[in-house]
């Protein structure tokens, strides 16, 4: 009985391992995500030192690498001091535009302050961040 039982042991092992043993058929993916995709050069900057009462902007350039129309839904700032102007017509695949964002600069110290930019990718909103020091004018000094 026992030799019975090692010999069908033995033959379960040996044609697992043959089976495990066989080439295995190559599979090629062929991505099939369909939709706009919004790529930015970068999502933060930093403006440095501002003079107080001088108001700055930036522009966030981005584009959009998917294959169908980017729309930009309304972006807003983390406070009244950060304004974002967006573009109103939908991006096409492969263009480019940016995102400007404009800080008033009247509080004295160091910022950092956040844009929502949301989109109709299906991912999250994204989030721009602006940030620097603003200083004394020469003026006010």
């Amino acid at each position: 009985m026992k030799k019975k039982n090692l010999f069908f042991s033995f033959a379960l092992l040996l044609g697992s391992t043959l089976t495990y043993g066989q080439a295995k058929e190559k599979v090629y993916a062929v991505s099939l995500e369909q939709g706009p995709k919004i790529e930015f050069e970068n999502e933060t900057h930093d403006f440095g030192k501002i003079p107080q009462g001088t108001p700055v902007t930036y522009e966030f350039k981005f584009k959009n690498t998917g294959n169908e129309a980017l729309v930009i839904n309304q972006p807003k700032g983390s406070c009244g001091c950060t304004t974002p102007y967006a573009p109103k017509e939908p991006i096409m695949p492969g263009d480019e535009d940016f995102i400007k964002v404009k800080y008033n600069a009247a509080k004295l110290g160091d910022f950092r302050k956040s844009v929502t930019v949301p989109t109709n990718t299906g991912d999250d909103v994204i989030t721009l961040f602006i940030k620097g020091t603003v200083e004394k004018s020469d003026a006010s000094k």
